[in-house]
């Protein structure tokens, strides 16, 4: 670990940091307690131990609940919701999910009487906040008519992207020196991997989305500025010039790490779900690193590579996002931020604009 460069260590780290992130995201939200009478509490759980529970209710005030009377805990709110469970057999059934499993489901026809059935999934066609419409269509030539479900456009409009990934296809700072010095852009930056923590859509599709996003970027230096770039270094000696081998020169990195939300909304069209969205996070990490390959006196030095960090920013963006089904969509967005750092004697901007393309993978937010 001590040899590693510092660049890396920062990724290993958000990388950590991000993962337990979305390990403990359920547990931001409430707690329902499912009694075997059929009752629900709802609150925030303080103790749960072999002998039962302990919960706050809304009110502040704490309850004891024993473990013999406990069914089941939840820690979301979606069990609320009516669904519309389509069974293999063309049946539909109205109801309350309150459990899943890897087999089956279990649902109750009233939210609050302790009835419950369960279903297997190789039963069940699909789930469904609205109701589906079935269109009746007679082919010619046939004594029969054909029932189509509209199966497609459902199970992308009950669907949201859980992983978006994307690479940069431009890049820059709003700091004139820093985007005149380090003018050439390192390739395969900028990139960001974005993990959706929380969803929240309509039956359209719309609604708002809760997203952690790291982002890599990186920016190679113009060699023709470097009588500027030495300027704000005054560490290196006036004698210097550059190296003629600078392959080692990795010049400028940085790492941010953010949080925030997006609101989506479109319209389902031509098989496609098209829309656009904007967002607004706080990058609250962000690390930037420079080193240059220089020659004093015929012989070449390293420049001492040098972090900055900036607890405090903000990155907003908008984009375009198309689903083409439940699992997989594409989308372009472009960003632009506000990271200041102190450096070469000033306050300056190591954020700017940014262009990316990339994908999303999908997944139902029941």
């Amino acid at each position: 670990m001590k040899n590693m460069p510092a660049g890396f260590k920062i990724f290993i780290g958000l990388m950590f940091f991000l993962t337990v992130l979305i390990v403990l995201a359920p547990l931001l939200h409430a707690e329902s307690v499912f009694l075997k009478d059929g009752s629900i509490i709802d609150g925030k759980i303080s103790a749960d131990t072999d002998r039962g529970i302990t919960i706050k209710l809304a009110d502040g005030k704490q309850m004891e609940i024993a473990r013999k009377d406990v069914l089941r805990t939840l820690y979301h709110e979606n069990f609320r919701d009516k669904r519309y469970i389509y069974k293999m057999d063309g049946s539909v059934v109205e109801a309350y999910v309150v459990d899943e499993d890897k087999d089956n489901y279990t649902y109750r026809l009233n939210l609050t009487a302790a009835d419950e059935v369960r279903i297997s999934k190789n039963d069940v066609d699909h789930i469904s906040k609205r109701k589906v419409q079935v269109q009746v269509q007679v082919i010619e030539k046939k004594s029969e008519p054909v029932k189509e479900i509209t199966g497609r456009k459902e199970n992308i409009l009950n669907s949201a992207s859980r992983i978006r990934f994307a690479l940069g296809v431009y890049q820059d700072f709003t700091d004139e020196d820093l985007n005149e010095i380090y003018s050439r852009r390192q390739a395969p930056f900028p990139c960001f991997v974005e993990v959706d923590i929380w969803r929240n859509r309509d039956e359209k599709g719309n609604g708002l989305d809760i997203f952690t996003r790291m982002t890599v970027k990186g920016f190679n230096w113009d060699r023709g500025k470097f009588e500027k770039f030495k300027s704000f270094n005054k560490d290196i000696p006036s004698s210097a010039s550059v190296a003629k081998d600078d392959t080692n020169s990795y010049t400028f990195l940085h790492y941010g790490f953010s949080g925030g939300a997006r609101y989506i909304t479109g319209v389902y069209m031509g098989g496609i779900l098209w829309q656009g969205y904007a967002s607004l996070a706080y990058q609250f990490i962000q690390t930037v690193e420079d080193k240059i390959m220089i020659d004093i006196s015929g012989n070449s030095k390293t420049t001492q590579g040098k972090s900055y960090t900036s607890p405090i920013g903000i990155l907003g963006g908008a984009g375009i996002e198309i689903s083409f089904s439940s699992y997989v969509g594409i989308f372009t967005e472009i960003t632009m931020g506000y990271n200041p750092v102190n450096m070469w004697g000033k306050t300056r901007n190591i954020e700017g604009v940014s262009v990316y393309y990339g994908a999303t993978l999908r997944t139902s937010y029941f």
